[in-house]
């Protein structure tokens, strides 16, 4: 059985082709200052040396904007073509500079063409005028683009949905979609088709759910447009790159995404080889069954072998301290009271009513035949308990494998050798909280401290507070809003300057810096 792809067409940036028979493109995006010309160069060329296709610079103001044009003659003087993308937010003025020297302009709906905050749901009316004012905002742009042969990508993330959008939607997937539709149709009444989409967040459900709708949704009004893929501020180190993989690893075994960037706040030359490998094994990953582009999230009760959660499983020889179940014989034995599951391996014997089905996920890469598998066992015994096995240690590809089958709801546990790496992605996909989990951008040059310094101490500091969620953002653009789960926020206000917040209300305002990690603390112990 073929593969049933979403198509898309292509669309092209700068002298690079993106969507169509086109490979999965790699990006970055530069975390200096614009306005350091040599830093900038100097990083852009580490992040084309270390295989970047693509490369984003954030335009705060026009004179950013302008300096595009520099940028793009310092790297042909130094033998680069590579496509430069104008990161905008807010500024109209902005990207209509920026359109003129970048490959490609980044625009958010959600702060981008409206200028009227709402407090309340609009009338039909009301509505209809809203976005015939924002067609005409985004007219000059759009001229500006076709003449110079400039691509937009619409960035439709979750938490900066404009008010407009969450008083009808809420702060949802559903809501991040129509935000990219509304503007889709507008460029599609204006002619303009060079566009790219991207649905971000740092929940991997969301984001991946977003995905799925937004090309269900194309798909309904005969769209078929790029789509960028990325987990936004997925953080640092493994648990990064678990995120990373967990929502883009999976959409590509799905044939979904023509471009990916991997948001880790690291130096970002470093995210390439990640987003390479995230690509490479997903795609070697087969997908065999017909995809249904939407929602395919299946909550149930009795989750997990005990207590309501997915379990960790290891054999006795790879038990460190924290796994639910060891393995004797052809039974999963509780550490916490001893009882006993008999199990079966899919495939090798009939499921008999009180076994475990275990799913080995490294016989043969169909996991489109598993879940279709898994799936008729859901619907025909929702009570069968499934376990997914794998013996690979390969962070990236452990973690595609099983979150594939984990953001839907499939699972009741996980059997690996490497148990830490098992709690570490039922985190990532939200299944099963176990330690703090830290929502880091990866800085640009709106950063105005060292977000990759103050990160590693916020985690030294907050490590024991199992369960929450702590935001360290670089700046207000992607602050409050793009930390929506967030249980704490530290958020950089200015030079030397930080706010702080519960959930999403601003609590303390700039503070000095120097103090900043211990007010978080004193916040944090007042809950």
């Amino acid at each position: 059985m073929k593969s049933s792809r979403f198509r898309t067409r292509e669309v092209n940036v700068g002298t690079t082709g993106i969507g169509g028979e086109n490979p999965v493109r790699l990006q970055s995006m530069t975390s200096t200052q614009t306005s350091d010309v040599e830093s900038t160069i100097k990083q852009i060329v580490r992040i084309v040396k270390a295989g970047g296709e693509l490369v984003r610079l954030t335009t705060p103001t026009v004179k950013d904007a302008a300096l595009l044009r520099t940028f793009r003659s310092r790297l042909r003087e130094l033998g680069l073509s590579v496509p430069l993308i104008a990161d905008v937010h807010f500024s109209a003025k902005v990207a209509e500079v920026a359109a003129r020297y970048a490959g490609k302009v980044r625009i958010n709906p959600g702060n981008y063409a409206e200028t009227t905050r709402y407090d309340r749901e609009l009338t039909g009316q009301e509505y209809a005028q809203v976005i015939a004012g924002i067609r005409e905002r985004l007219r000059p742009l759009v001229e500006i683009c076709k003449q110079h042969h400039t691509a937009i990508r619409i960035g439709s993330n979750h938490g900066s949905l404009s008010p407009r959008i969450i008083h009808r939607y809420g702060n949802t997937a559903e809501g991040m979609v129509e935000a990219a539709m509304e503007f889709l149709r507008i460029f599609a009444e204006l002619d303009f088709h060079d566009i790219i989409i991207s649905m971000k967040a740092s929940n991997v459900k969301i984001m991946v759910d977003a995905n799925r709708r937004l090309v269900a949704r194309m798909l309904e009004e005969k769209m078929n447009y790029p789509i960028h893929l990325g987990v936004t501020e997925a953080g640092d180190g493994e648990d990064g790159r678990i995120k990373s993989a967990a929502g883009s690893g999976i959409l590509l075994v799905d044939n979904i995404g023509d471009t990916l960037r991997v948001s880790l706040t690291e130096e970002p030359e470093n995210e390439i080889p990640v987003a390479r490998s995230i690509r490479d094994i997903a795609q070697g990953l087969k997908n065999t069954y017909p995809l249904a582009y939407h929602k395919r999230y299946f909550p149930r009760e009795g989750k997990g072998l005990e207590n309501n959660t997915v379990s960790v499983i290891v054999s006795p020889e790879n038990l460190v301290e924290k796994a639910d179940f060891t393995v004797e014989h052809n039974r999963f034995v509780s550490r916490r009271n001893q009882k006993g599951y008999d199990f079966s391996m899919a495939g090798e014997a009939p499921l008999k009513a009180e076994e475990v089905l275990v799913f080995d996920l490294d016989k043969g890469n169909v996991l489109g035949e598993y879940y279709q598998e898994i799936l008729a066992q859901r619907v025909s015994r929702p009570e069968a308990k499934i376990v997914l096995r794998t013996r690979t240690t390969e962070l990236i590809e452990a973690s595609i494998k099983t979150a594939y089958f984990l953001v839907d709801g499939l699972v009741d546990g996980l059997w690996m050798e490497d148990e830490s790496l098992a709690f570490s992605i039922l985190q990532a996909t939200g299944e099963r909280i176990s330690k703090t989990e830290y929502i880091a951008c990866p800085s640009c040059g709106r950063t105005l401290f060292n977000i990759q310094q103050v990160l590693q101490k916020i985690k030294r500091e907050t490590a024991q507070f199992k369960g929450l969620k702590i935001g360290v953002m670089g700046c207000i653009v992607n602050g409050p809003g793009e930390m929506a789960d967030a249980d704490y926020g530290y958020v950089g206000a200015g030079p030397g300057k930080v706010h702080l917040y519960k959930g999403q209300k601003l609590i303390k305002k700039n503070i000095d810096e120097r103090d900043a990690i211990q007010e978080l603390l004193n916040l944090i112990n007042l809950k």
